[in-house]
């Protein structure tokens, strides 16, 4: 069965001011329960507070979006620099689905 969900990015001045799980709290009230997660730090208080969504809301992480490269001056992580956090950030939310949402720009 298919599942219908948000992308985060959509919510990412949400999560900034509320915080993670009491946006995708609000979310599942709606009667959304995946979430892909795109352009929200994936710093350890954010990855708890998804992993406490998925805990208490049942929140399914659907995939995580990540870049390959980071462009100059761009905050984030990426595959070429930060691989072992991100594999673990996604073990972390159960989630197997990396999408790269855009190729690097190069010369």
């Amino acid at each position: 069965m298919a599942k219908i969900g948000v992308q985060a990015m959509m919510l990412k001045d949400s999560f900034a001011e509320v915080g993670a799980f009491e946006t995708l709290r609000k979310v599942s009230d709606l009667g959304y329960n995946a979430v892909e997660i795109s352009q929200v730090p994936m710093d350890e208080k954010n990855v708890s507070e998804l992993e406490r969504a998925q805990a208490e809301l049942g929140m399914d992480i659907a995939a995580l979006s990540v870049m390959m490269e980071k462009p100059v001056g761009r905050p984030g992580e990426s595959l070429k620099e930060d691989f072992d956090k991100i594999v673990n950030d996604a073990k972390r939310l159960d989630t197997n689905l990396l999408r790269i949402g855009m190729l690097p720009f190069g010369p």
